[in-house]
């Protein structure tokens, strides 16, 4: 479908103004991934879609690409540095973070079981299973005994 200059000069000044680049129109790619910059709900509510679902191999045409975003659909990612409305109204909603304190690492001395036992993990599951079991068993720690 042809469009004459006047249809293409509203349609540049309509995708320039939604965030993408000038030259956009002139080097658009069949196929695109849109990301959601706002959360798809359903009937009652619920999150469907959240913010930051991809879709890809969505048609990259600057006339289909300018319907999506009207309704969240970008290009790019959603971001802090984002300036869609969507993202604008995610982040002035969101908490501000308090900076972390610094929290003391504890150190653990000894073979590696007792570092595990220190830690509180323990040995969980069956590790005789799976295509690398030789058939060899195990020692007391839960490691395979060497052929020797």
């Amino acid at each position: 479908m042809a469009i004459g200059t006047k249809e293409r000069t509203v349609l540049r000044d309509e995708i320039t103004s939604q965030g993408y680049a000038w030259e956009y129109i002139d080097e658009w790619q069949p196929k695109t991934t849109l990301y959601r910059h706002c959360d798809q709900l359903s009937q009652d509510g619920t999150v469907v879609s959240p913010a930051g679902t991809a879709l890809r191999n969505m048609p990259g045409n600057p006339d289909f690409v300018s319907k999506k975003a009207k309704i969240g659909l970008f290009a790019w990612k959603p971001s802090e540095a984002c300036t869609c409305r969507w993202c604008n109204e995610r982040n002035s909603q969101a908490p501000k973070e308090e900076p972390e304190q610094e929290v003391e690492e504890p150190t653990f001395s000894g073979t590696a079981t007792e570092v595990l036992t220190q830690m509180g993990k323990t040995k969980k599951g069956n590790r005789k299973m799976g295509p690398h079991f030789t058939g060899r068993g195990t020692n007391e720690s839960g490691f395979l005994q060497s052929d020797s």
